[in-house]
C-alpha cells in the first residue's frame, strides 16, 4: 500500500506550507538517527518523513501529488523529461519518491553529533572565566597573587569525543561508498562511517567516555594597580586545551574588589568618614586622617557641618591606564558628647543662650 504523505507528517490535506514545515522539523528531530542510534525503526521512520517532506514541501510536487496521488511521478514523467529510474548525473536505481529518504541520507549523512566524530584539523580551545576576589589594598597598589584553577579539559587521547576511533573497514578509510556509487554526479558517502573514514569502536579509557579530564593548576597572576570590580585580567593560553594540535583558549579573571571597612571606593576616589568634635567643627581645626599611604593633615574650616565632604587631592586610586590618581574624600561627622559634667552643661547652656539664630526657621515654608 502506497504511503500517505499527509498521514506520515501528521497534517491534514488543508495544511499550510508553514504547518508542513513545522511538522517536518518536529518529527525530524524526534526520529533523527543521531538521536536514536541503533534503532532501525526510527531510521526507517526518518526516511519516510524525509520522503514525505520532499514532496509536500515543494508546492509544485505537492500539486501533482494531490492530483495524481502516489503515482504522481509516473503520470508527470513525460513533462519532467527523464525516463523511469533516471537521475541527472547518470545515477541509476532511484525509481521514485520511495527512494528519496535513502538519497537524502546518503547525501547528508555526515551531519552527525560532534561527540561521535573525530575533529578534523586543529581547533582552538575554549575560553574560561573565573572570579578573582581582590582586597581593596591590592587593587590600589597592585599585587601578585596565586590562583588555583580547576577546569575540565578536553581529553587529549580522544580529542574530547569520548570514543576510540578506527579506520572504517567498509571503505578502507576513504569515506566513499564502495564501487564508486554516485548521486547527482557526486561520489556517495560510505554508509558505514557516514563519510568520515573512521568509526567509533568503544569508549576512551583515559576519560571513561566523558571526553573531559579534570585538571588543577596554580597560576601566578599580576594584579595591576588601579583595577576595579568588573574589569578583567586575561591570561593568554591558560584556557581549555585545543584539539588536533590547536592552541589553548584564554583564561579571563573577572575582578571583584572586596570592601576595606574604612575606605569606600568611588571610581578613582577613596571615601572615608572621620569624626570631629563640636568645637572643631565650629571653630575650625587641623586634624590627622588615615590615608592609603599612612596619614595626612586635613584643615577643617570653621563652621563645618556634619556630612560635609573635604578633599585631599591626588591621594586616591591610581588611574589604571593613565597617569595620576583620584582624590581622597573625607566626610565629616560631628560627634555630640553623650555625657556631660555639671560644669560642661552650664557652659553649653550659657553658650546656647547667646545664639539667636533659629536653624529651623524656614521649615514653616514647606508643606506636604
Amino acid at each position: 500500500m502506497a504511503a500517505d504523505y499527509y498521514h506520515t507528517l501528521g497534517v491534514p490535506r488543508t495544511a499550510t506550507e508553514k504547518d508542513i514545515k513545522s511538522a517536518y522539523r518536529r518529527l525530524a528531530r524526534q526520529y533523527h538517527p543521531d538521536v536514536n542510534q541503533g534503532d532501525r525503526a526510527a531510521e526507517t521512520r526518518f526516511k519516510e518523513i524525509n520522503e514525505a517532506y520532499s514532496v509536500l514541501g515543494d508546492p509544485e510536487k505537492r500539486a501533482k501529488y494531490d492530483q495524481f496521488g502516489a503515482d504522481w511521478e509516473r503520470y508527470t514523467q513525460g513533462q519532467a523529461g527523464p525516463g523511469p529510474g533516471s537521475w541527472p548525473g547518470g545515477a541509476q536505481g532511484f525509481g521514485g519518491a520511495a527512494d528519496l529518504g535513502d538519497l537524502f541520507e546518503t547525501l547528508f549523512s555526515t551531519q552527525r553529533r560532534r561527540s561521535h566524530v573525530r575533529p578534523r584539523g586543529p581547533a582552538r580551545g575554549g575560553n574560561i572565566e573565573y572570579t578573582l576576589e581582590v582586597p581593596l589594598r591590592e587593587a590600589v597598589f597592585g599585587a601578585t597573587k596565586t590562583v588555583n584553577v580547576e577546569i575540565d579539559d578536553a581529553c587529549s587521547q580522544c580529542q574530547g569525543t569520548g570514543r576510540i576511533f578506527e579506520r572504517c573497514r567498509a571503505c578502507g578509510g576513504t569515506g566513499q561508498a564502495s564501487g564508486g556509487a554516485r548521486v547527482f554526479g557526486m561520489v556517495a558517502a560510505c554508509t558505514e562511517c557516514r563519510g568520515e573514514g573512521e568509526v567509533a569502536r568503544g569508549k576512551c579509557e583515559a576519560c571513561r567516555g566523558s571526553g573531559r579530564i579534570h585538571r588543577s593548576r596554580q597560576l601566578e597572576v599580576k594584579v595591576p594597580a588601579g583595577i576595579d570590580t568588573g574589569q578583567r585580567i586575561r591570561l593568554a593560553g591558560e584556557g581549555l586545551a585545543g584539539v588536533g594540535g590547536g592552541p589553548r583558549g584564554d583564561l579571563h579573571l573577572v575582578v571583584k574588589v572586596t570592601p576595606n571597612g574604612f575606605f569606600e571606593r568611588r571610581g578613582n576616589d577613596l571615601l572615608c568618614e572621620v569624626p570631629v568634635t563640636f568645637a572643631e567643627a565650629a571653630l575650625g581645626a587641623e586634624i590627622t586622617v588615615p590615608t592609603k599611604d599612612g596619614t595626612a593633615t586635613l584643615k577643617v574650616p570653621a563652621g563645618s557641618q556634619s556630612g560635609q565632604v573635604l578633599r585631599l587631592a591626588g591621594m586616591g586610586v591610581p588611574r589604571l591606564r593613565d597617569k595620576g590618581a583620584g582624590d581622597q574624600l573625607v566626610r565629616l561627622k560631628v560627634v555630640v558628647p553623650k555625657k556631660l559634667s555639671r560644669q560642661q552643661r552650664e557652659l553649653i547652656e550659657t553658650l546656647a543662650g547667646s545664639f539667636h539664630e533659629d536653624p529651623r526657621a524656614k521649615l514653616g515654608e514647606y508643606r506636604f
